[in-house]
């Protein structure tokens, strides 16, 4: 299930000296806030990473399928509320020998404070 353009996003997106950014706009209506918590909305950790690899398939212009979550860190809880614009940066993309699989790095970050952390292996489609 994609979740861009419904319970996210894209207001920004470039290149800077080390890392390609894309700002990112919570909707802070979206239904699964009201279940994740009523009252005191938190993103999901699982929703955190769809969005990366969504933001990641848009920067290589090519779908792909998780295989491998290398590591991640939730290092700062994410409210609608409280955090509702931050921005995701891709710092490293290494591809296989064949060119079918990708290693992504990526962290995410409001006003200089860390929310994420993480690296996955994709296939790419």
């Amino acid at each position: 299930m994609m979740l861009r353009d419904d319970f996210y996003s894209v207001t920004e997106s470039g290149n800077n000296t080390s890392s390609t950014v894309y700002h990112i706009s919570l909707n802070p209506c979206h239904a699964i806030f009201k279940a994740h918590f009523p009252g005191e909305p938190v993103t999901p950790g699982v929703c955190l990473i769809q969005m990366g690899r969504e933001l990641a398939e848009d920067f290589i212009g090519r779908q792909m399928n998780l295989k491998l979550l290398k590591n991640v860190k939730f290092l700062s809880v994410v409210s609608p509320l409280e955090t509702p614009e931050f921005c995701f940066h891709i710092t490293k993309l290494t591809y296989s020998e064949s060119g079918d699989e990708v290693t992504v790095m990526m962290n995410a970050e409001a006003d200089g404070k860390p929310l994420l952390k993480m690296s996955f292996v994709a296939i790419i489609r």
